[in-house]
């Protein structure tokens, strides 16, 4: 988040933050004397927790198309009721799947990016998505043939909507 808030207003995150020399991969952080980038933190929680995909909702990532950041900190009280709430709320939002069509059942590009927790990656994401799905969305996964990987959202979350855009109407709507 401050290395974000230094380039602010960027609006567009994925050059900034997944190019090879991006922020992730940025020796950015100090832990133990030894310097690490955000993909090596995710790494060693990949290694260290069996790779288990709730995890991947732990991490925010400064876009639309990823998990939201916690008002509260983790803790170990917390911490699996914290991820399983933000996977919830990022599978059952809009940025995180979507029913395109009859038989296609879009999500979002996060899971491509992340596609090493899903080794057999139709099934195992079918499989993760369906234990936080609800409503009409669990039953558009069971029935689509197809699942595709095009969600992308990688506007700056902000609060300010750098990239929106307003009509000449107005808005009086609190």
């Amino acid at each position: 988040l401050d290395e974000i808030i230094k380039e602010y207003p960027i609006k567009d995150l994925e050059d900034f933050v997944e190019d090879d020399d991006g922020l992730f991969n940025q020796k950015i952080l100090n832990v133990a004397g030894e310097r690490l980038s955000l993909n090596d933190i995710q790494d060693i929680v990949y290694e260290k927790f069996d790779a288990d995909p709730i995890n991947l909702y732990g991490f925010y990532y400064g876009h639309i198309g990823g998990p939201d950041i916690r008002k509260h900190a983790y803790s170990s009280d917390n911490l699996g009721r914290a991820l399983t709430q933000n996977a919830n709320l990022f599978i059952n939002s809009n940025r995180g799947t979507f029913e395109d069509k009859k038989n296609v059942f879009r999500v979002s590009s996060f899971y491509k990016r992340n596609k090493r927790y899903f080794p057999d990656f139709d099934k195992d994401l079918r499989v993760h998505l369906t234990e936080h799905l609800k409503d009409e969305e669990y039953i558009a996964l069971q029935n689509a043939k197809r699942i595709k990987t095009n969600i992308d959202a990688w506007q700056v979350t902000d609060v300010y909507g750098t990239t929106r855009q307003f009509g000449a109407g107005i808005n009086n709507n609190p």
